[in-house]
């Protein structure tokens, strides 16, 4: 039955009618064969078997069954074919797609090779010149801290040494705040005033490169407020040395000129004396500084050319290192590029 069912099946193609003859033909030969082996196994074994309507029925109604299985077989297997056939096309298809995509990637990929080959080279000399600025400039920025520490050390030393008399300066001029200004029109009163007072005012004019004579003296000092305001915001620098040497020679080294003893006869003197004495202090200091001060300013000036000399050089260092590092970065985007490349070609 099965052998007939697959002679049957090779028939699927034919039309309803032809069909419908074949199946009649073929179970009318199935049905003459049977009845056949029949008599043959009545002859052979003496037992009888019958064929009857039904059977022809049944027998057409199993081969129906055969017939609809393997027609599902047929079309499912027909089906995996087709399928397996589009899925070998596509496949086909999709390596030809993929050569012509590792026909254009290999000449990308060697045209990368060859940039990142050229940018590494360049990025490697470069470097060297980087390194070689940095070194420079290293030793300049040392030699550069190092006058600078010793500019500092100049400065320091000057300071020290002012600020050892500052604090007479600045008691001094304090001493001019607390001047009553009664006490230096009581000083422009007098028609002669005592030696002590006279000579301390005398030295404040020469302080001021102002006339010594008495009447000068009381015109100078009409404005009390005015006078005690020039005496607080006068510039020691500006005290030249002929004037220091005049101040030192007739007031300064003389016996009376003690703020003590000019105290007895005027508190407004009192007050000028200790001013001149803090001023001619300051100004001795100033002259012993002024080797050093003058040092320093020597100092600052190359300090100045130097630290020029250097920013120039810094400027050009960081130029090349930005330079370098630009180029860093584009290498390494060039060779994650080129490892895009090979991962898209390999797969």
């Amino acid at each position: 039955m099965y052998y007939v069912s697959s002679e049957f099946s090779a028939e699927l193609s034919l039309t309803k009618e032809e069909n419908r003859k074949a199946l009649a033909e073929m179970c009318m030969i199935i049905h003459t064969a049977v009845v056949d082996m029949a008599e043959e196994f009545f002859k052979t074994l003496r037992r009888r078997v019958y064929t009857t309507p039904k059977s022809y029925l049944d027998l057409i109604h199993l081969y129906l069954i055969s017939l609809e299985l393997k027609r599902t077989e047929f079309n499912i297997n027909k089906t995996r074919l087709a399928t397996g056939i589009k899925k070998l096309t596509d496949t086909n298809t999709n390596i030809a797609e993929l050569r012509e995509k590792i026909r254009e990637l290999q000449p990308k990929l060697q045209k990368k090779s060859e940039d990142l080959k050229v940018s590494l080279k360049r990025a490697t000399e470069d470097r060297k010149i980087a390194d070689e600025k940095e070194e420079i400039v290293s030793k300049e920025a040392a030699i550069v801290n190092q006058q600078a520490e010793e500019a500092q050390i100049i400065v320091d030393e000057v300071q020290a040494d002012l600020n050892m008399v500052q604090p007479e300066l600045d008691a001094a001029k304090a001493s001019l705040e607390k001047l009553d200004k009664s006490k230096i029109t009581e000083i422009k009163s007098f028609p002669s005033p005592p030696d002590a007072v006279k000579t301390v005012m005398e030295a404040v004019m020469v302080v001021f490169d102002e006339k010594l004579d008495w009447n000068n003296v009381k015109k100078v000092i009409s404005d009390p407020k005015a006078f005690v305001d020039q005496m607080k915001g006068f510039d020691v620098k500006s005290l030249d040395q002929k004037r220091i040497n005049t101040l030192r020679k007739k007031y300064i080294n003389q016996k009376g000129f003690v703020p003590a003893e000019v105290e007895k006869k005027s508190v407004a003197a009192k007050s000028m004396c200790e001013w001149v004495l803090a001023l001619d202090k300051y100004a001795y200091v100033l002259k012993k500084v002024a080797p050093k001060q003058a040092k320093y300013e020597e100092v600052s000036a190359v300090l100045k050319t130097a630290e020029e000399a250097l920013a120039v050089k810094e400027a050009e260092l960081k130029e090349v290192t930005d330079k370098v590092a630009a180029l860093e970065a584009a290498c390494l985007s060039m060779e994650s590029e080129k490892r895009q490349l090979e991962e898209d070609m390999d797969r």
